[in-house]
């Protein structure tokens, strides 16, 4: 499994929990490695998440890829986990649809990629700012069945992106490390 993360506070739960140390060279997009994950922080915004997932493939084999980040929602919870089962680009309207080989360990919901963080959700849906470019360089590297997202909501129209800070982001990723852990080895 190659998790795809735009933030280091995204990452240092799963660098705790799969045991993973940074790899020589690529000092401009870090990348890590234990014997079960790999794991690169590509940055925020579209072109970031593309670049890390293009740096990631490995050439002739498929790589399984998870992009693990936080998320707005209109309607859900701070905390809450979901599956991404349909990603749109609110920049070119380009439509992506994860196949799903497994039974989702959580809730799936819709993922709309915006250009800046999204503060008054107009659609009930969870917002982002990799997720489209992320899922179009993630299928075209391996395929649909091997490229997914797994998005905690991090901030809704009650609880605005002003309150989070990078221990916020952490906890929340880190909540959900056995639901993570399991579709590490799906």
């Amino acid at each position: 499994m190659h998790f795809i993360v735009a933030l280091k506070a995204e990452a240092r739960p799963l660098l705790r929990h799969f045991g993973m140390a940074r790899s020589p060279g690529a000092d401009s997009m870090p990348i890590y490695t234990s014997a079960r994950a790999r794991l690169t922080i590509s940055g925020v915004g579209e072109p970031a998440s593309r670049a890390a997932v293009q740096a990631a493939t490995d050439a002739g084999r498929p790589v399984a890829f998870l992009n693990v980040g936080i998320a707005g929602h209109r309607d859900l919870e701070p905390g809450s986990p979901v599956m991404i089962h349909k990603v749109t680009s609110a920049r070119d309207g380009s439509v992506h649809y994860p196949a799903f080989p497994f039974c989702p360990p959580c809730r799936t919901d819709s993922l709309i990629t915006v250009a800046e963080p999204e503060l008054d959700y107009p659609e009930s849906s969870a917002y982002d700012m990799e997720g489209s470019a992320y899922f179009a360089a993630a299928a075209a590297a391996s395929g649909s069945e091997l490229s997914h997202a797994v998005k905690v909501i991090s901030d809704n129209p009650r609880h605005p992106t002003t309150a989070l800070s990078a221990h916020a982001v952490e906890a929340l990723v880190d909540a959900h490390l056995p639901l993570l852990d399991g579709l590490a080895v799906t």
